[in-house]
């Protein structure tokens, strides 16, 4: 799941040229907010009953997207802002 954040994340940056300069204010927190919410809750949702689990695994995914963005996305592969 943050494989597929991180890749939508990458996606939107590079579809927007390397930034988001051309996209609404609204859409582009809206899509990168999306990218790291929806895989933590999907993770959230699908770990033990336990709410403390499931808050950590959903702050553990959240900070896997991260760093698959900045790590792999923007520094090894060079996507993104230029």
């Amino acid at each position: 799941m943050p494989l597929l954040g991180a890749a939508v994340v990458l996606a939107a940056f590079e579809r927007g040229g390397g930034d988001l300069r051309d996209w609404s204010e609204g859409t582009a927190v809206a899509v990168l907010l999306a990218a790291v919410v929806v895989p933590a809750l999907i993770i959230a949702w699908t770990a033990r009953p336990r709410v403390a689990e499931m808050v950590l695994w959903a702050l553990v995914s959240a900070a896997a997207v991260v760093a698959l963005v900045f790590g792999a996305g923007f520094a090894l592969l060079e996507l993104g802002p230029r």
